[in-house]
């Protein structure tokens, strides 16, 4: 358990009861933006789902990461579960 003193608590507009969420989703955040985690790895360790997720991003102002190794993945995926087909418009 973190021991921070209750004025820096207040001074952070927290209570005790928020704490580790607060610091488990700053967390997750952080370790998303530096590209450590993905974004359903990020989202996991702050506790939410994909939409909750995006939603935290969003407050936080914080861009959605999306890159060419993300894009071959989803059309990997697609592939996979029939959705593309390369010869198709």
């Amino acid at each position: 358990m973190l021991n921070i003193p209750a004025e820096v608590l207040r001074a952070a507009g927290l209570r005790r009861a928020e704490l580790q969420q607060e610091v488990v989703e700053r967390l997750a955040l952080s370790f998303y933006a530096d590209g450590v985690l993905s974004f359903g790895q990020a989202a996991r360790l702050a506790g939410l789902g994909y939409w909750a997720f995006s939603d935290l991003l969003a407050r936080k102002r914080m861009l959605y990461r999306y890159d060419v190794e993300d894009l071959e993945n989803d059309l990997q995926n697609a592939k996979e579960l029939g959705l593309f087909n390369e010869g198709s418009k």
